[in-house]
């Protein structure tokens, strides 16, 4: 089980080495959240691609905010609404900027794979697929309200975990170790940023780690190396 607040705390310690300094990061973490039932790396990867893409909608600067609550979501508020998901227990987490919006007349294919508003090489068009791919595996979905020169806000709903969360342990009891050390990872990500710190995760973890920025560069290292790569990462 996960802790949102926790998630999103550590995330802001980390998320300014990719953010520039005239974008400004606020919280608004609510008191007694709710446990999730979600996995967290797949949980701060998703955080990490709204974070990246809010940073791209404030190419002049302006404010990110991140906030949290307890969500409860009747069958009624559902039918209202024409909505597709479960009534019961959600916790919110949205992350909103304050840039460019999205058009309306584009706001339903900013999900669908490949699809992008960003300029050709400035993204896959996949982070917000990713997302919406994980949240629905975790029981959970993703909406995106936004006004053209107002900005953009991306809400993730999980569903609320049915048993209370533990306290978390000391750090230096939950150090895990690999448990196979000299393996390599090749990992292919065309954003630098995130490629850093998925590179600094794994060789802290004890793992070789092959750079590739792009799909072609991936599969030519992959030919080049094959005998020493254990893992694909993209």
């Amino acid at each position: 089980m996960l802790d949102l607040n926790r998630i999103v705390s550590q995330t802001r310690d980390w998320s300014e080495r990719v953010l520039p300094a005239n974008i400004r990061i606020e919280t608004s973490l609510t008191a007694g959240l709710w446990p999730v039932e979600a996995d967290r790396a797949s949980t701060e990867n998703a955080i990490l691609n709204l974070i990246l893409n809010a940073r791209d909608a404030m190419p002049r600067g302006g404010t990110m905010t991140i906030e949290t609550a307890n969500m409860r979501i009747s069958r009624e508020y559902i039918e209202e609404r024409h909505e597709s998901f479960e009534p019961g227990r959600y916790v919110m987490l949205a992350i909103s900027d304050t840039g460019e919006g999205i058009p309306p007349e584009l706001l339903d294919k900013v999900i669908e794979p490949f699809f992008s508003t960003k300029a050709n090489g400035s993204g896959s068009g996949l982070g917000l697929s990713m997302v919406d791919g994980f949240m629905r595996q975790s029981g959970g979905y993703v909406r995106i309200y936004s006004e053209p020169g107002v900005g953009t806000t991306v809400k993730l709903y999980f569903r609320a975990a049915r048993a209370e969360l533990k306290a978390e342990e000391p750090a230096e009891a939950r150090r895990v170790e690999p448990t196979q050390k000299g393996l390599t990872v090749l990992v292919a990500e065309d954003e630098p940023k995130v490629m850093e710190v998925v590179t600094r995760m794994l060789t802290r973890a004890g793992y070789g780690v092959l750079q590739a920025e792009s799909g072609d560069r991936a599969l030519e290292l992959f030919r080049q190396h094959r005998d020493e790569i254990d893992i694909v990462l993209t």
